[in-house]
């Protein structure tokens, strides 16, 4: 059996000691970042004219990231930009300053790993409602979000820029390409494969290392959902006959339309990313 202190380190269970102290009481109940975000005061500007309305919202969204980046930048673990993201959501952005804003939640993007599921949200809202996005710059942040976070293997952050990706219509920048291929986690696979399906990801990169997890042994390890998926979607070859359906458990899956992954899901389908933030 799996020692206790091997087990909540395989599953991401064990306690984060940047994030875990131990206080006397009586303590402050609230953090005092979080109480200055969220009476931060967003000036109205129903009734103003135009030019007016575009310069108050104008320097309250500068004035508030502002403060937020302040904060992160004393409170790194906190998750003060996604809760700069929660907070400011409730906004209704004018398109004259849809510019400054986009730049500063791309910017929290950069900066917190877990702001971008957020961000992508909401680029996907306002370009919906007619928005203009500078998917030039938004192609710059997800190659500079990849190339950092791979340094580290952060799966999660890799994936999730290559959502953006999806989401938004962007082609990956070429430079990006090598990385990715070098990478094995299965859902940064998943949706590189998926990209390349849409063409937004060159079809011609190196797929071997993916390759070598199309078998039936990894459909019982680290890599079988890729091995799985891969293979129902007929994304990446197979030698020989089709594992899938030699396994008695796979084949199963198969038989019923199984998918963990879909292609046609969008964040737009999911409750409120930023309820992630843990602060209210």
């Amino acid at each position: 059996m799996m020692p206790k202190s091997h087990f909540t380190k395989y599953y991401e269970l064990e306690i984060n000691p940047n994030k875990t102290e131990i206080v006397d009481l009586p303590a402050i109940l609230e953090i005092d970042w979080v109480s200055n975000l969220r009476n931060f005061n967003f000036r109205n500007i129903d009734g103003k004219d135009k030019s007016t309305a575009v310069r108050i919202q104008n320097t309250d969204i500068f004035n508030f990231f502002s403060r937020s980046f302040e904060y992160y930048k004393k409170h790194p673990d906190d998750n003060t930009l996604l809760y700069t993201l929660k907070r400011i959501k409730e906004q209704e952005i004018l398109p004259e300053n849809w510019s400054i804003f986009e730049s500063f939640i791309l910017k929290s993007a950069i900066y917190e790993g877990s702001c971008i599921p957020v961000v992508v949200k909401i680029l996907k809202i306002y370009e919906d409602a007619g928005f203009s996005l500078d998917k030039s710059k938004i192609s710059s942040v997800i190659s500079e979000i990849i190339k950092y976070h791979s340094k580290f293997s952060h799966g999660y952050e890799i994936s999730w820029a290559l959502w953006l990706a999806k989401e938004l219509n962007i082609q990956i920048e070429a430079e990006i390409e090598e990385i990715i291929s070098r990478c094995d986690d299965s859902i940064v696979v998943l949706v590189a494969l998926d990209l390349m399906k849409s063409n937004l990801l060159n079809s011609k990169i190196d797929t071997s290392i993916w390759c070598n997890f199309m078998n039936r042994d990894q459909l019982y390890d680290d890599h079988w959902l890729l091995a799985y998926e891969a293979n129902i979607k007929k994304w990446l070859p197979i030698e020989g006959k089709n594992y899938i359906m030699t396994d008695p458990f796979f084949k199963i899956l198969k038989k019923h339309n199984i998918h963990f992954y879909d292609p046609e899901a969008s964040v737009m389908s999911y409750p409120d990313l930023t309820e992630k933030s843990g602060y209210q």
